[in-house]
């Protein structure tokens, strides 16, 4: 995955909850243009800036703002089903609020990822890649499009991998097993392949599951 960062001025308008200056910058920078807002371009923040915009704005309780924007991009770009995909989960997630359940207010913002703050470039990127995927399976075999199976974390000791692998364990309703090579390390013979064994074993025993595979290399 290409490293990429919002900019630091939207960073700076989300934190002083300044919105109204927040959506008109993400408005320029995720203008429709021939690439689509959701794949890649030379500037890799703007292959997830639309999902960003959407997302804040999700998070604000705009909802039907936030659909009109999937839905623009999906009509702009019928082929992009990626963009379908998303637009058919903004629906999902709209028509799933419980009866009864006051939307959120207008300009509230909610806590989508209670306890993590900040990260917002890696919560979109996540929010794409694996949990459309995984809370609409059903539209991604409509689409005929692969479900991931695995996703890498990169990054130096005490970053914030198993924290954020953790907390999206628990935004999926997963349990969570973390493993690291001593975990698995045996001086018998075969001792490594029986210890792998057990941990898939388990994981199966606590299905649904998240495995994060720490201090690999």
């Amino acid at each position: 995955m290409k490293k990429w960062t919002l900019p630091s001025k939207l960073h700076r308008y989300v934190y002083k909850k300044d919105i109204d200056k927040a959506l008109g910058f993400l408005s320029k920078i995720t203008a429709i243009n021939e690439t689509g807002l959701f794949k890649e371009n030379d500037e890799g923040y703007l292959r997830f800036a639309g999902a960003f915009r959407v997302q804040l704005l999700m998070e604000l309780g705009y909802y039907r703002e936030a659909l009109a924007w999937a839905c623009l991009e999906a009509e702009l770009y019928p082929d992009n089903v990626r963009a379908a995909i998303f637009k058919e989960s903004i629906k999902n997630k709209i028509n799933n609020l419980p009866p009864g359940q006051p939307q959120p207010s207008a300009g509230k913002k909610t806590e989508d990822w209670p306890g993590v703050a900040g990260m917002r470039e890696i919560k979109a990127v996540i929010e794409q890649d694996i949990i459309v995927p995984f809370t609409n399976p059903e539209l991604y075999k409509k689409y005929k499009v692969a479900m991931p199976n695995g996703y890498l974390f990169y990054g130096p000791p005490g970053c914030g991998k198993t924290f954020i692998a953790n907390s999206l364990a628990k935004k999926l309703g997963y349990h969570f097993i973390s493993i690291t090579p001593a975990d698995l390390g045996s001086t018998y013979v075969h001792g490594t392949q029986l210890e792998i064994k057990k941990v898939f074993d388990e994981a199966k025993k606590q299905a649904p599951c998240l495995l994060f595979f720490d201090e690999f290399e």
